[in-house]
């Protein structure tokens, strides 16, 4: 980014150009608390990165429907993808973002297995051994996990954001007809798989935000993690199934939109605004993923899906979450920083990284 001035030391006025010594400089590179503006762009980002989830379940009605593949291929595939097309552009034209610490390969490696790996693979199961309604109502438990791993550390919730996450939940609720008997036959496996994505998708959460707070570049961050989702992913596949997709080219643009929309893009939306906002915010303001996904069942799905009143209640409750977190958000600095009173952006050595 032009404009950015390379990061020298304190002492020596020498640049810096490992993350070791980045990292030392964090302590020193303190910056005003952050603007409302930037607060607002992040609760954006968060936004963007819920529409492109929620477009989701179509790429996965035609890639079921159309070519029969299994789940677990299309989100084996799904995270390869992305961390194919971004590894190879960062090794083309960044390949100093790609420089990882020693230290940090675990952090990575636990992102991937369990933020994503896990996270697809629980979501997929839940979904397929019982009632979808039950099976997104636990998914979106992530954002009380996520609260109370903030309580657990100190970080009281506000009472605020404890009627915004209530509010998500119960719209959550009713926009997944949870008051339909046959929505709600809840069963020992989709219980145990429900509860699991909901949290690993509060890891997820927590670990997207964790790799810009170290100091790395957004990208790598979700590089790596895609990338080591997608081996565990491909792993827990039969070959054959698998291998499937390669002779069915009519999927490979469905196979395209699910890994650069949903994965890709809205991964990285995620990540970015989770540096500029609360995690927990964050992850309540994404529990408008599934108000948009009914619409565009409404909309786009031939026939279309009809929305009862209750579905439009639950919505209008998951944005009235929205408005009370976003409205409160632009005078609230991110609890990662709250405790300091100030802001520290995790920066690179060279401009050319930013």
């Amino acid at each position: 980014m032009s404009g950015c001035k390379r990061l020298t030391s304190p002492k020596t006025s020498a640049p810096i150009d490992d993350l070791r010594s980045l990292r030392y400089m964090q302590a020193w590179c303190i910056l005003p608390v952050m603007s409302p503006t930037t607060q607002l762009r992040g609760y954006v980002l968060v936004l963007v990165a819920a529409c492109f989830w929620a477009t989701i379940g179509l790429f996965y009605r035609a890639l079921v429907d159309q070519f029969q593949l299994t789940r677990g291929v299309i989100v084996a595939y799904r995270a390869g993808i992305a961390a194919l097309v971004l590894l190879l552009y960062l090794a083309v034209f960044r390949p100093r973002l790609l420089i990882v610490h020693r230290r940090d390969w675990l952090y990575f490696t636990s992102y991937g297995c369990i933020g994503v790996a896990a996270f697809f693979l629980s979501y997929i199961q839940a979904t397929t051994s019982g009632p979808l309604a039950v099976a997104a109502v636990l998914l979106y438990t992530a954002p009380i996990w996520i609260m109370l791993w903030s309580w657990l550390k100190g970080e009281a919730p506000s009472r605020r954001k404890l009627v915004a996450l209530s509010l998500a939940f119960v719209g959550c609720a009713l926009v997944a007809d949870i008051f339909n008997p046959a929505n709600v036959a809840v069963n020992g496996p989709s219980l145990l798989f429900g509860l699991l994505s909901g949290l690993s998708y509060a890891a997820y959460s927590v670990w997207s935000a964790e790799g810009t707070r170290r100091g790395y570049h957004v990208w790598p961050v979700v590089a790596y993690s895609l990338g080591i989702g997608a081996v565990v992913l491909f792993a827990a596949q039969p070959l054959r199934e698998s291998l499937r997709p390669l002779h069915l080219p009519g999927a490979w643009p469905y196979l395209l939109g699910v890994a650069l929309g949903p994965s890709l893009l809205a991964q990285t939306c995620f990540t970015l605004g989770l540096a500029q906002v609360p995690t927990a915010n964050a992850s309540i303001v994404a529990t408008i993923e599934p108000v948009i996904a009914a619409l565009l069942g409404w909309l786009v799905v031939v026939p279309p899906e009809p929305l009862s009143g209750w579905q439009l209640a639950g919505g209008g409750c998951v944005l009235a979450a929205v408005v009370v977190l976003t409205r409160a958000g632009v005078n609230t600095p991110p609890d990662a920083r709250r405790r300091r009173g100030l802001y520290q952006r995790p920066r690179v050595a060279n401009s050319d990284d930013v």
